[in-house]
């Protein structure tokens, strides 16, 4: 892309704009929701990109050439099947559970936070159990589509955990004995009817002498499938630093928006879009795999050969996730987010010290050695 820019005397950026896709190309769909075109204009903005020079080495501070450069970032939007329980229990707490695992990407809490927004149980009284196969199906941590796959499932598991609760409630001897079950609401944590009266849901289960109620959910894709084209955007800009004379190159800044749909859980999903920058940093610059050309063992399967980003490496980073909730996902609004942080970092690298040096390294990682090849 930015060599066909060059190559039409144009802007990196307003080239990408004059060939913006409104729907996919691939499968003749439109796009459920992309605003690729206010990442553009967000983080440009941001960046400063109206401030950068074309010319190649022609942005210095004292013995440092600046490049900057950008690129697209995009990932599939996927979801699975799912099945999830959810327990309301005597001692008013909840109880969700599901197969699928955290690694450490949030998903016990974005979980733990659906069944409190659903529920208006505390946070701090929602237990979440993941990670065991003895817990209904769950997906895998992978592709950017646990959360997508898993709130679903969880959301129908809490209402058929109320569902029950309301059979309970209206029970002989119950607190709406003789009420119908659809007239009473779950809000706040507990059931009311029409005229007002409240009982919080586990002292309706001590009165009723029971230890909880549970309800099981599942959640799968469907006809929307063939209906849209579902797929999360961004925008990277990148900011490096070459010193010629002492052959020091650096990335000094990175600023990304992204397009994931509803961040459910804005802080953490921010945190894995600045990691995922790291990791492109480190694929754009450091990590490379060496084999031995005798018996093609790995010579760097270790942590003092294999060279991966470091504290020293890190660069200021800029992280925007635009809110617009794409419910034709699902009911959410929520896309996936972890591989949409990665994808496009290496690019706006390349792309950057093409502007500091002039030259144009297709080979990753672009290493001291190869910016000094003649």
């Amino acid at each position: 892309m930015d060599e066909l820019a060059i190559a039409l005397d144009m802007d990196p950026l307003e080239l990408r704009r004059r060939n913006y896709s409104y729907e996919d190309p691939t499968k003749g769909l439109p796009w459920s929701s992309k605003h690729l075109d206010t990442c553009y204009d967000s983080a440009a903005r941001r960046f400063g990109w109206e401030r950068r020079d074309p010319r190649v080495g022609s942005m210095r501070e004292g013995d440092e050439i600046l490049g900057w450069g950008m690129a697209t970032s995009s990932w599939t939007a996927g979801r699975q099947p799912c099945m999830a329980r959810v327990e309301l229990r005597a001692d008013g707490t909840v109880m969700a559970a599901c197969g699928t695992q955290d690694i450490g990407t949030g998903t016990y809490t974005v979980v733990a936070q659906t069944v409190a927004e659903l529920t208006g149980v505390p946070l701090d009284r929602v237990e979440v159990r993941l990670g065991e196969s003895s817990l209904p199906a769950g997906p895998l941590s992978g592709g950017s589509m646990a959360t997508a796959t898993t709130l679903p499932a969880v959301a129908a598991a809490v209402r058929a955990a109320i569902d029950e609760l309301k059979e309970v409630a209206t029970d002989e001897d119950a607190p709406f004995t003789g009420a119908d079950p659809d007239g009473l609401a779950f809000r706040d944590g507990a059931l009311a009817d029409e005229q007002g009266k409240r009982v919080a849901f586990d002292d309706l289960l001590s009165g009723q002498k029971l230890g909880s109620v549970s309800g099981d959910g599942q959640a799968a894709p469907g006809d929307e499938q063939n209906q849209y084209s579902f797929r999360s955007f961004g925008a990277h800009f990148v900011e490096v630093r070459w010193d010629p004379g002492i052959s020091r190159l650096c990335v000094s800044r990175v600023v990304s928006s992204i397009d994931i749909g509803r961040a459910v859980n804005p802080v953490t999903a921010r945190n894995q879009v600045e990691g995922a920058i790291v990791m492109g940093i480190g694929m754009g610059l450091f990590e490379k795999l060496d084999y031995d050309p005798r018996d093609a063992r790995l010579i760097n399967n270790n942590y003092s050969d294999y060279i991966v980003t470091s504290h020293a490496d890190m660069p200021e980073i800029d992280v925007e996730l635009l809110d617009n909730p794409d419910y034709a996902f699902n009911e959410f609004g929520a896309r996936g987010v972890g591989e949409i942080g990665l994808t496009g970092i290496a690019p706006a690298i390349a792309n950057a010290i093409y502007h500091a040096t002039g030259k144009r390294i297709r080979d990753l990682p672009i290493t001291i050695e190869k910016l000094m090849e003649p």
